[in-house]
């Protein structure tokens, strides 16, 4: 192929234009070439944004192989097919090292056939932009069509009076027939696929089509049978009044959130119902959470650490702990029966029972417990083994106190016909004063009787004073009464004053007048005197601890005990109205 002598530079007329074109711009002819040398195109002309462009003060004359030295063939693929059907191309090619992309223009010549005009605009930047903008699309698709969410475009409707009655899905994503339960949604109107659809959703998505102003909410669709978890937002103009709804089927959700509401009311009404105490342990015990004292121990306002000091007695501490650790080790139910310190300042006994409750990974996220007063069992209880041990102290001592009967009897009797009649009343007076201690005889309810009972089998009767007020006891008191005389007369004549010829006991009792909304209160007092030194034992005897019980059984009333050296002393104190209640 032969240079083409009628290719030239542009006549002066045209250069100017030539040079001012802020795209590159060369004419360019087709190099003869040998038989195995390879195609080539040289510059005949080329303006001044061409050589910025490859970096060249002057190309004219050059091969254009040396300019684009990478893909220069699918380039010359080009300009061969614009030379051979004079039709002019437009490509976009990648030539340089740089990686520049450039967008060529090429078209043959009208007046010079063999020679080529190609405007070059370097495209790079557009190129990469578009690049970066199909991965960026390519991301969202995956996004859109991989994503768990329900995803559709609805264009919202509106009737004459400009309120929304209706919506048409313009796009739905892969997910949106699974999280919707609609199917081939896309052209059609909700009120053609669910006629029964709740106005509210139209309104609601009508809101934001026309304001602009998304909405994130949780709301029910009756008709389709589902509960949504919606966020919804205007896209496009608000002219298209188009709504972006992303949203997720909540339905077995919000089940198990009212069954777990339910169970949790449940829960509470029974717990409400209950006259137990209600407790709520951290994992390891440190925190009590949580307590409802129910009026028997104090409702903690708040979370406390200092729980155990507050409810438990120091002595029963260690083996509280040491249940709880036990608890703990085992994953497994606290119970225990133990102590605690009441509301009103007083000890009494709970039934403490608590279960863990794990979370998810199942580990114990706390404890639950609930505790039952059974300070009136325990009390009963203890009462009713006290009893039990009476009567078999009573079988021992009763021999002693009619072996000390008669021995004082005969002792002062001033003849056997004397000595045989007061021993004879004396051992029915003590059968009737066992009659009251073990069967609780109703027949001797006054206070002053029960003194005259249990104090007339001794011999030395009038050495035991007597004064009070007639004050009359329930059953039970009287019993409880009859007992701690029995045993304060019984242990005066063995260790006391009555065991002296010259010692003597006054007895005395009161009832002392209400005050301050408090009930009145019944005091007794037991005054020995002129009897031998008196100490106190180093332990405690049956009887003794019989005495302290008290009336009441500890929980109406308290007992002082002084062991005065001249002559015991014991001052018994309970509440009135205990004492003379039927059941008391």
């Amino acid at each position: 192929m032969h240079s083409n002598p009628d290719c030239s530079e542009p006549t002066d007329q045209y250069k100017a234009v030539f040079d001012a074109i802020d795209d590159g711009a060369c004419i360019i002819e087709q190099m003869p070439s040998g038989s195995n040398g390879p195609r080539d195109y040289r510059y005949l002309a080329v303006n001044p944004a061409m050589r910025r462009m490859v970096g060249v003060r002057d190309l004219t004359g050059r091969s254009v192989r040396d300019s684009f030295p990478d893909k220069i063939e699918e380039l010359y693929d080009d300009f061969d097919r614009v030379l051979a059907t004079g039709e002019a191309a437009r490509v976009e090619r990648e030539c340089t090292p740089q990686g520049l992309v450039f967008d060529i223009a090429v078209s043959r010549l009208v007046d010079s056939p063999g020679c080529l005009l190609a405007i070059i605009r370097d495209v790079t930047g557009r190129r990469r932009d578009q690049e970066a903008l199909r991965r960026s699309e390519e991301q969202y698709r995956q996004l859109y069509e991989s994503m768990d969410e329900g995803f559709c475009i609805v264009e919202v409707l509106f009737d004459e009076n400009d309120k929304a009655c209706d919506y048409r899905f313009l796009q739905t994503n892969p997910a949106f027939e699974r999280q919707s339960g609609l199917l081939n949604a896309v052209g059609r109107r909700m009120r053609e696929l669910a006629p029964d659809h709740e106005q509210h959703w139209f309104e609601t998505y009508g809101e934001i089509a026309k304001t602009g102003q998304p909405s994130r909410f949780e709301d029910g669709a009756a008709a389709l049978g589902r509960w949504f978890d919606v966020y919804a937002f205007r896209i496009g103009d608000a002219k298209d009044r188009h709504v972006a709804v992303l949203f997720r089927d909540i339905l077995p959700r919000k089940r198990a959130e009212r069954e777990l509401k339910q169970s949790e009311e449940r829960t509470r009404a029974l717990v409400n119902a209950s006259s137990d105490i209600v407790y709520r342990m951290s994992p390891d015990w440190r925190e009590m959470r949580q307590l409802d004292g129910r009026g028997i121990l104090t409702t903690t306002e708040g979370p406390t650490v200092r729980w155990i000091e507050e409810y438990i007695l120091p002595e029963d501490q260690v083996t509280i702990l040491a249940a709880i650790d036990r608890a703990i080790e085992a994953r497994d139910v606290f119970e225990l029966e133990h102590r605690v310190r009441k509301s009103d300042g007083s000890v009494g006994w709970a039934f403490s029972r608590a279960i863990p409750v794990f979370d998810e990974h199942g580990a114990i996220s706390e404890w639950f417990g609930m505790a039952s007063d059974v300070t009136v069992r325990r009390q009963a209880e203890e009462q009713r083994v006290l009893l039990n041990s009476e009567m078999s102290h009573r079988l021992k001592n009763i021999l002693a106190v009619a072996n000390s009967v008669a021995s004082q009897t005969l002792r002062s009797a001033p003849d056997m016909p004397t000595a045989q009649k007061a021993l004879a009343e004396r051992l029915a007076a003590l059968a009737r004063a066992q009659d009251i201690l073990v069967t609780g005889h109703k027949e001797a309810g006054t206070v002053s009787d029960l003194v005259e009972v249990a104090t007339s089998i001794h011999a030395e009767r009038e050495r035991i004073n007597t004064s009070g007020p007639v004050v009359r006891l329930g059953p039970k008191a009287s019993l409880a009464l009859s007992l701690i005389i029995h045993e304060l007369c019984t242990n005066a004549i063995k260790y006391g004053s009555l065991s002296e010829r010259i010692g003597h006991v006054h007895v005395s009792w009161s009832v002392e007048d209400a005050q301050s909304n408090q009930p009145p209160l019944f005091r007794f007092d037991w005054v020995e005197q002129d009897g031998p030194q008196v100490r106190q034992p180093h332990k405690s005897s049956f009887g003794t601890r019989l005495i302290a019980l008290g009336l009441g059984g500890g929980q109406y009333g308290k007992v002082d005990l002084n062991y005065d050296s001249s002559g015991l002393r014991c001052h018994i104190v309970a509440r009135l109205d205990y004492l003379v209640a039927e059941n008391a």
